[in-house]
């Protein structure tokens, strides 16, 4: 599973990208490496990570009973 940007070939054209910073796959479809754009899957995966220890860090903290309960939530939410 390619975590990249997925990108047209006109694209590859127009951006002069060379050919170590794109990856086809045996279907054809064409990405720009992560090291040179990192996908939406990816960045949003990070996102919820960074939230999900956040909320774990504040659950350590917390000294209400309802305030853990909510945190707890919303960690294993995330």
């Amino acid at each position: 599973m390619f975590l990249s940007l997925k990108v047209t070939l006109e694209d590859v054209r127009k951006l002069n990208l060379p050919p170590e910073h794109v990856t086809r796959t045996p279907s054809g479809e064409t990405f720009v490496k992560q090291s040179l754009q990192k996908g939406i899957l990816p960045e949003i995966l990070e996102e919820l990570l960074t939230a999900r220890k956040r909320a774990k860090a504040d659950l350590k903290e917390a000294k209400d009973p309802h305030e853990k309960a909510v945190l707890d939530g919303r960690q294993l939410a995330v």
